[in-house]
């Protein structure tokens, strides 16, 4: 589909039966822009709108052929996405893209949040003082010690991934179940806190 195609069923399902006002932004090039993503496995296809200048009302979708699915802080959306896709999840490798999408798609837009597979994915704030350098270098350090890249192993009728997050001020081990035809299920687990907040990742 072209890109015109693909923002007006956007738009036209989110007004329909989307959260309030996501259709309308969806269909004002003036006030998002819409960033199609890589296809997942499966075929699904994922959009990014983002909004200026208020960046935490961006969104994400889901497409599969003209079904719309609304992924921003709705994981079963993405349970949804992957089923209607008919993806089957017979390898580590596609259950960590899935996993790391998963993460990406439906987290919540109001805060800064990302997958990191160690300390050097993280754009800190310059330093100004030595202490302020010292601070970092130890935060730094810290963090090596305990992100390691996304790993999958086989559970039961699926695979289970392990990832990193960063959540804000706070470093998340997540712990994503994936069932072979697409159900996810996720167990968060704060391990650091009070981080400085990264400016970029």
């Amino acid at each position: 589909m072209e890109l015109n195609v693909i923002r007006q069923l956007i738009s036209t399902t989110l007004i329909t039966k989307g959260p309030p006002g996501k259709g309308k932004l969806a269909a004002n090039p003036a006030a998002s822009i819409m960033r199609p993503k890589n296809q997942l496995p499966g075929g699904a296809r994922l959009v990014l709108f983002e909004s200026f200048p208020h960046a935490g009302a961006s969104f994400y979708v889901g497409l599969v052929d003209r079904k719309v699915f609304y992924l921003t802080e709705d994981p079963k959306a993405f349970s949804a996405m992957l089923r209607a896709s008919g993806v089957r999840i017979t390898s580590p490798e596609i259950a960590v893209a899935l996993a790391r999408a998963h993460v990406e798609t439906t987290r919540s837009m109001r805060e800064f949040s990302g997958v990191v597979d160690s300390a050097d994915d993280i754009t800190w704030a310059q330093p100004r003082t030595p202490a302020e350098q010292q601070d970092l270098t130890e935060v730094i350090g810290r963090v090596r010690t305990l992100v390691r890249s996304s790993a999958s192993s086989a559970a039961g009728n699926g695979y289970a991934v392990t990832l990193f997050v960063l959540r804000g001020s706070t470093l998340e081990r997540r712990t994503l179940t994936i069932s072979h035809d697409g159900d996810v299920s996720e167990h968060v687990e704060a391990i650091a806190s009070g981080l400085p907040t990264p400016i970029s990742m």
